[in-house]
């Protein structure tokens, strides 16, 4: 019996030794919490001006926070982590911690890493044009700063297309653009989102007055199909290439007559459209 507790004693201190050593959830911990704030710049889901309570966007920090894609639910104003996070056990107040953060949430990613991004071609099912407007931010802050600040913007461009139908007899049933990319491969911490995959067609979302084609950033040419319930096609290419540039909108407009078919675009900041005077079926 002596024998055995002299060969358990050195084990039990071996393992009251390994509790004392045992990492917390967030390795290097200090129990000082890291505190969020946000912005939205031109911020839009096709119909809304801002996120809503229970949006879940995801974020990842580098050394020495060292966390991956942790979820912060937005409510009341902000966004707050699905558990708290601390800064580094030795950051000295000065010390700059990278974050990157992104919206929608997606179980699969990292920030800090680049990832690529797929957008759906039928854009007017339930949920898929929110599903898809993804918006990115990229901080740099430290303890002294108190708040970390999240500077949405969004990483796609997208078509905001007004339609007029002048032709009596006629109805539109339905609009798609044609030779657009859809996918995109994006760089949070290098800021840059870059067209990927092949050209193919995207069904817009709609709002009930305008069409909204969600496409990667790309300059190109693309072709608007526009279908009567006649079974006529009406197609229509600009004769100059559409600059759809990440972060920003095209706002654009198709007023159809017997003859012929108008078209007007113009680059601006990403905001809601106020319904503009579109009416598809203007004379029918």
């Amino acid at each position: 019996m002596k024998k055995r507790s002299l060969i358990l004693l050195p084990l039990a201190l071996l393992a009251c030794a390994a509790c004392q050593n045992l990492k917390p959830e967030q390795p290097g911990q200090t129990g000082k919490e890291i505190t969020f704030s946000s912005s939205i710049g031109n911020y839009s889901k096709a119909t809304d001006n801002s996120f809503e309570t229970g949006d879940v966007a995801g974020l990842s920090a580098g050394d020495p926070v060292n966390v991956s894609n942790v979820k912060l639910t937005y409510a009341e104003g902000s966004f707050t982590p699905e558990r708290t996070l601390y800064w580094g056990l030795d950051q000295a107040g000065d010390k700059k911690t990278t974050f990157a953060a992104y919206y929608p949430f997606k179980a699969s990613m990292n920030p800090l890493q680049a990832f690529d991004w797929a957008t759906p071609a039928d854009q007017s099912a339930a949920g898929a044009y929110a599903g898809a407007d993804l918006v990115i931010a990229k901080a740099e802050a430290a303890p002294n700063d108190g708040t970390v600040h999240l500077g949405f913007n969004h990483a796609l461009s997208r078509l905001v297309l007004a339609m007029e139908n002048n032709v009596e007899g006629e109805e539109i049933a339905g609009v798609k653009m044609n030779g657009v990319k859809l996918a995109a491969s994006v760089d949070i911490l290098r800021g840059t989102v870059t067209a990927a995959g092949d050209a193919q067609g995207v069904t817009p979302a709609s709002d009930g007055i305008l069409l909204y084609f969600l496409v990667a950033p790309q300059t190109v040419a693309p072709e608007i199909l526009i279908t009567m319930k006649s079974g006529k096609v009406v197609r229509y290419t600009p004769d100059k290439d559409l600059a759809f540039v990440g972060g920003k909108q095209i706002s654009a407009a198709i007023v159809i007559e017997k003859d012929a078919v108008s078209f007007t675009a113009e680059i601006v900041d990403w905001v809601n459209a106020d319904g503009g005077s579109a009416d598809f079926n203007k004379n029918n």
